[in-house]
């Protein structure tokens, strides 16, 4: 109890050392448990799932006119059913499921509700280890109508309320279902999107989808991108793969034998590798994990240079307890009771500023706190406070523990310079190279979310209705329209595929396919490049990369004038214009570019794609506002096409924030080490100092001489941690054909920010004493 005692009372007479150590705590602990809790979070995925070791989804790989799709997660619609009959002494049971996604809007007693929708069969639950909260899925889901909602719908929309038997009408208001049961809500990382709704398979809209079906499925152009994904869970997972490979395949030979110009071949994959085996998450996973323990290093580091740069200070007191009897392991064990108080102090600082900033730090990171900290991730938190204590604790022991008893009567001399310019050019170089990283991968990131899509989405609006007649002529006449196109799909929110053919009828390429007025282009602000708009039925654009896949040169003279004829599912096409590539899907920023053709519509189908005039947020209103009044609230919905983009590039901006939160923690904590650091070499050097101005010495060169000493030691340590990084990242950045332009310059740009930033402190910390008159300096001698 007397080293507590002793411990909390050095503390206690040490008020403003005490707070900086807990500043500098409180941050790091903040931005390194975020990190490797975030690190934790994304290598967990579909653990949430009951029995995941033996869950397996299926994956496709297409090949049709020597065109490979690669391993897909579309699947034929009857997989899943044919797998679990034909092969029962392996598959427990299989499900087929197909992704509705957050578009698909459903009202509840005439509100409307927004959640992500699967359909599903009757299997569902059991193969994917869903727990059910009430109801029987496996009766209820064979029926037509069925619907099945997540306990956290229950408590956003109906209050907490018992919703089985209530009515919810969807796709748009063209059917009705009874809600039967509901289930456990999933957190967020999973690979199903945390549903809310679940629809059951048998519904007449369904059909047309191709649902147990194997026809004309075995192509990957028939695939819009949102087909059926297939999932199977086995009795064993210790079945050889290779042998499990086989008897899949063999089964799919059965149902889709392959023909001379197409074929397909189906994997199974374990659910937890969906994740972890994607190159983006690993990447990520990697840097985080290296900015974290960088960040680690760099807190305790300067724990541990601001309590030797304390020793001149503290000497007198250990003397004092060694004359009273403590032994090297009682001075050990109170600097380390210290250390976990102080520690621990900051960790509950850090708990309420996250308490405090939780809606805006969720908004910024796109993930609750709730299910970044949950409780199987605890000993995250406990494992970086045990690291930091250890190493805040293992390097200033020895030194403290050698102070002899005399240091009370005369000062003690030896404040270890070695110790503490090692320490702190081995801080700087970590602060720098973990700015550089920071700084390169931030502009990076901010390039692509802002990179040239090859369309403008400011003010454009995506539209589906089931009451489109007349529509078009209303909208244009709308004050706050500035224009309107028919469009069956939109370049964020993708298109369906169809089949590009030769003269000879043999299929070339999977194309992207849209019927559209001509005036998107200009709606949409494309650029034609060649040609002209169509005009009539049977004409159509088409982009760069279709010219390219048909086999067109550049200087070609169809591709030059952009008027030649395709066969599109075995009709001819006659292209009368070439559009620049724009981005679909988000794919540009890997350098993909898919093709799309483009053919000409004048009907009145569900979908249109509307410009609105400025200011958008009160005519997007305006416009939700008359289609209510129009249409009443069922049949239609809307879309800001700017906003769809946003929620694509959500995880992108999401890195960036905690990447500039990073940042500012960085610079935040190495100020507080040179604080301590400059603050005893001012102390231990006073009487130079006075003898120097007394000797005629300007303040000017009493700064330049203490700034010099430290440049002397942060210099070499920036340069060192920049050039480290440079040679990190030129692997990062291999991922992308899309590079940020002049993302050189950036990493002498981070590293003089980190020598600004030294000589910034050390220049208002010097300040002062350069200007002290020198007689007060020699007083306290």
């Amino acid at each position: 109890m007397k080293l507590i005692y002793y411990s909390l009372t050095t503390l206690w007479h040490n008020k403003a050392t005490t707070a900086i150590k807990v500043v500098s705590f409180a941050l790091g602990l903040g931005i390194c448990i975020i990190l490797f809790t975030r690190i934790a979070y994304d290598l967990s995925y579909d653990t949430c799932l009951n029995g995941y070791e033996n869950l397996y989804q299926l994956k496709t790989d297409y090949k049709t006119a020597g065109n490979e799709s690669g391993q897909i997660a579309e699947c034929y619609g009857g997989l899943a059913g044919a797998l679990l009959e034909e092969l029962p002494d392996i598959v427990e049971s299989a499900t087929t499921v197909r992704d509705l996604g957050e578009d698909s809007f459903s009202t509840l007693d005439g509100e409307r509700i927004h959640g992500q929708s699967l359909a599903i069969d009757s299997m569902f639950f059991a193969t994917m280890g869903i727990e059910v909260l009430s109801g029987n899925p496996s009766l209820d889901m064979q029926q037509p109508g069925a619907i099945y909602v997540s306990s956290q719908f229950v408590n956003d929309f109906m209050h907490g309320e018992n919703p089985v038997g209530r009515k919810l009408s969807f796709f748009d208001g063209e059917q009705e279902g009874t809600i039967k049961g509901i289930f456990k809500s999933l957190p967020s990382n999973n690979s199903l999107n945390s549903p809310d709704i679940l629809f059951t398979l048998p519904q007449t809209r369904l059909g047309i989808w191709g649902y147990d079906r194997w026809d004309n499925q075995n192509r990957r152009m028939e695939i819009t991108g949102n087909g059926w994904h297939s999932y199977i869970r086995l009795k064993d997972n210790d079945i050889d793969p290779k042998h499990l490979h086989r008897l899949i395949n063999r089964v799919l030979v059965n149902h889709a034998p392959p023909t001379d110009d197409s074929s397909a071949e189906i994997f199974a994959i374990p659910i937890r590798k969906i994740t972890l085996d994607d190159p983006n998450v690993r990447r990520l996973v990697f840097v985080m994990g290296a900015i974290a323990l960088a960040i680690m290093l760099i807190t305790a580091l300067n724990y541990v240079l601001m309590s030797i740069s304390s020793l001149s200070k503290r000497t007198k007191g250990i003397g004092v307890h060694k004359c009273c009897g403590a032994g090297d392991t009682a001075i050990g064990s109170m600097f380390f009771i210290e250390t976990f108080v102080t520690i621990i102090i900051a960790l509950l600082l850090m708990l309420v500023i996250l308490f405090i900033a939780s809606e805006p730090l969720e908004s910024k990171i796109g993930i609750t706190l709730n299910d970044l900290f949950s409780a199987g991730r605890a000993w995250i938190i406990v494992a970086v406070v045990a690291v930091i204590t250890a190493i805040g604790v293992m390097i200033p022991v020895p030194i403290f523990t050698r102070i002899p008893v005399t240091s009370i009567f005369r000062r003690f001399s030896r404040n270890n310079p070695g110790w503490k310019r090692a320490l702190l050019f081995v801080e700087i170089a970590a602060v720098a190279l973990i700015f550089a990283w920071l700084c390169i991968t931030t502009v990076q990131y901010i390039h692509i979310c802002n990179i040239d899509k090859g369309y403008n989405p400011d003010r454009l609006v995506m539209m589906q209705t089931n009451q489109p007649e007349g529509m078009m002529s209303h909208l244009n006449n709308l004050p706050y329209v500035e224009g309107t196109a028919i469009s069956f799909g939109s370049p964020i929110a993708q298109y369906p595929s169809r089949t590009v053919m030769d003269d000879s009828r043999n299929p070339i390429f999977s194309s992207r396919y849209d019927m559209c007025s001509p005036n998107i282009v200009e709606l949409a602000e494309m650029q034609l490049k060649s040609g002209s708009l169509p005009q009539r039925d049977g004409e159509a654009l088409v982009n760069e990369e279709f010219v390219r896949q048909y086999g067109l040169r550049d200087d070609s003279p169809e591709a030059m004038s952009g008027r030649f004829t395709v066969f599109l599912q075995n009709s001819p096409v006659n292209v009368t214009g070439i559009v620049k590539d724009f981005d679909i899907g988000g794919n540009r920023i890997h350098g993909i570019s898919e093709p799309i053709i483009m053919t000409y519509t004048n009907e009145s189908p569900a979908w249109f794609l509307i410009k609105l005039k400025e200011p958008f947020r009160k005519n997007f209103n305006a416009l939700n506002k008359n289609l209510a009044e129009s249409l009443g609230n069922d049949g239609w919905f809307t879309s800001s096409v700017k906003e769809l983009e946003d929620a694509k590039n959500a995880p992108v901006r999401n890195i960036i924030t905690i990447y500039c939160i990073a940042l500012a923690v960085c610079i935040i904590i190495t100020v507080i080490g040179l604080v301590g650091f400059i603050g005893d070499d001012i102390y231990r050097r006073s009487k130079e100092i006075a003898v120097r101005k007394i000797n005629g010495a300007s303040s000017r060169q009493i700064i330049e001489l203490l700034c010099r000493d430290l440049m002397m030691t942060s210099v070499p340590a920036t340069l060192i941690g920049t050039v480290v990084a440079w040679l990190s990242l030129r692997e990062w950045f291999m991922q992308y054909t899309i590079v940020a332009p002049y993302i050189g310059v950036w990493y002498p740009v981070s590293a003089v920010t980190v020598l600004l930033a030294v000589t910034v402190t050390a220049i208002l910390l010097t300040r002062r004493v350069a200007l002290e008159n020198p007689v007060v300096s020699l007083k306290s001698e």
